[in-house]
């Protein structure tokens, strides 16, 4: 944070994962805690994640089991599209819709839904 002349009074030191920070419509933003994760075929997924301001205030702790990846968009009425795992026979193959309030998971797509068999021979999609 800066003051009115411009000199840094307060900085966040923690490190996300490598993708970034994600921001919210009020000023927050989606936060991907970098260490703790669910195993997985290919890379560890973020199960902790966090709506929170650059104060480090921390509003809501969403738990996804599993897990949660890349990116994060929020939608019209608040909720979040995330890149998530079906933890079948691939990873980071479903998009899921987070209620903001709840953080209950109220839609997903698997990918495997919608591409057939061409597209699915690789783990990692």
């Amino acid at each position: 944070m800066f003051d009115i002349e411009g000199k840094i009074r307060y900085y966040l030191s923690r490190k996300p994962r490598g993708y970034g920070i994600f921001p919210l419509s009020d000023g927050h933003f989606f936060y991907m805690e970098k260490y703790i994760s669910v195993p997985s075929y290919s890379n560890p997924q973020t199960v902790e994640s966090y709506d929170m301001d650059y104060f480090g205030r921390v509003f809501r702790t969403y738990l996804t089991e599993k897990g949660v990846h890349h990116t994060a968009e929020e939608k019209a009425g608040g909720n979040i599209l995330t890149g998530s795992n079906s933890m079948l026979e691939h990873t980071e193959d479903c998009v899921i819709e987070i209620d903001r309030q709840t953080g209950e998971i109220v839609w997903q797509l698997n990918m495997a839904e919608i591409f057939d068999e061409t597209y699915q021979n690789m783990m990692d999609w």
